[in-house]
């Protein structure tokens, strides 16, 4: 896909771009093109047809020259064109100059945390290394958000003002918006410039470095019940339960994505806290709730959302329902399961001497199933005893709860 297009695409989705138009090779030599509503200076920026594809990329192989003046312009084309394999058939963009207060890139990846980094001035300086980026996880924010930010503080971020969050707000909702619109199967890598604390999207290409993507992970109440180095099969049960528990989020709310609540990092298996991060914003509450029932750091520090809450209701009804019902529900499960395990256990008893491998696999199912029961019991308490505890601490009454709370887990 070409730069061309992708801005296109993006005007039609109404998305903030710089005024800008495209021109022929043809018409350059003809000399029939017409620059008219643009004002100068323009970058000149190339737009090859092979340049952004979905699976590979030739970012910077070719010409842009930026701040042109109008007696320049020709001679910026001409060297842009000079660039490509082959002129014939092909266009360059002529797009009107943002002087911008803030620039960077925005790596929104699909079913990872989204990655910021952003620098005062031009974004030349950040390619080049002349300058350090400010860099930080964006949250996955929504339009209201952005325009609430003016009057609350939704977003508690290391920026340096209010306005700048408010355009990074922007720019994670249009991130949302081209990830659901563009043909991006592993998201999306945004180019944007802030000017008087309006936002422009300069580059919206498909990100071709899927291995690069990465969540945020905490040891949190793994640590409580595994050894330092658990065992093989133990690790294996656990990283291959992953997107299974995160299913108990997808039930109580299906309208999110996909996402492993467990994560392997350096051979051991870490509770992927972006994901539950993430379920936090998109259902309005505060981050911190999460991360003061698993012990971890905040990285987003997303405040309470009540107008995004509400539509959330159902959701929160479904929890209440489960928490109110818990102590029952989960002495019923584990009756059902110690009649269901010995029950299987019966019958797996001949084949461990006919077909040993095959008694192994029904074996190893039915002990990642009751890992998973396990598991997700396992949160629906922690969630019923987390507003009692809670209240319970701020009376004072549970100083050991309030000191051990303020021992972080490990998180990468």
């Amino acid at each position: 896909m070409s730069k061309l297009t992708q801005l296109e695409q993006l005007q039609a989705l109404g998305a903030p771009t710089a005024p800008f138009r495209g021109i022929s090779y043809a018409d350059f030599q003809a000399g029939t093109y017409q620059l008219d509503g643009l004002a100068f200076p323009v970058a000149v920026r190339s737009t090859f047809s092979e340049e952004d594809g979905a699976t590979q990329s030739f970012a910077g192989h070719f010409t842009t020259k930026l701040q042109v003046e109008q007696n320049e312009v020709e001679d910026a084309i001409s060297e842009v064109f000079a660039s490509y394999p082959t002129p014939e058939q092909q266009e360059v963009i002529v797009q009107q100059m943002v002087q911008p207060d803030y620039s960077g890139v925005l790596f929104a990846y699909r079913g990872g945390v989204w990655q910021l980094e952003m620098v005062e001035g031009l974004g030349e300086q950040l390619v080049g290394g002349q300058q350090t980026p400010e860099q930080l996880l964006l949250p996955k924010f929504a339009l209201m958000d952005a325009w609430m930010q003016q009057y609350m503080r939704v977003w508690d971020s290391s920026l340096p003002d209010r306005a700048s969050e408010k355009a990074v707000m922007q720019l994670s909702y249009w991130a949302g918006r081209l990830n659901e619109e563009l043909d991006a199967p592993h998201g999306l890598d945004i180019e944007f410039a802030i000017t008087n604390n309006q936002l422009y999207l300069l580059q919206a290409r498909p990100i071709t470095t899927p291995a690069e993507k990465e969540e945020v992970l905490t040891s949190a109440n793994h640590k409580e019940i595994l050894p330092p180095y658990p065992s093989r099969l133990m690790t294996d049960v656990i990283s291959e339960s992953g997107t299974a528990l995160f299913e108990y989020y997808q039930d109580l709310d299906p309208s999110l994505g996909d996402r492993a609540f467990i994560k392997m990092a350096a051979g051991m298996p870490w509770i992927n806290l972006s994901a539950l991060l993430d379920t936090m914003v998109h259902w309005g509450l505060p981050t911190q709730l999460v991360c003061d029932s698993v012990g971890a750091e905040d990285f987003y520090r997303v405040g309470l959302r009540p107008y995004r809450a509400l539509r959330k209701f159902g959701v929160f009804w479904k929890v209440l329902q489960q928490q109110l019902g818990v102590r029952k529900s989960v002495k019923q499960w584990i009756a059902t399961q110690n009649r269901g395990q010995q029950w299987e256990q019966r019958q797996r008893e001949a084949l461990w001497e006919s077909a040993p491998a095959e008694a192994f696999k029904q074996w190893y199912a039915a002990f990642q199933k009751l890992y998973v029961g396990l598991v997700t019991n396992m949160q629906v308490l922690t969630g019923a005893m987390s507003g009692p505890v809670g209240t319970l601490n701020k009376l004072g009454l549970l100083t050991k709860v309030s000191d051990a709370a303020k021992i972080k887990s490990a998180s990468t």
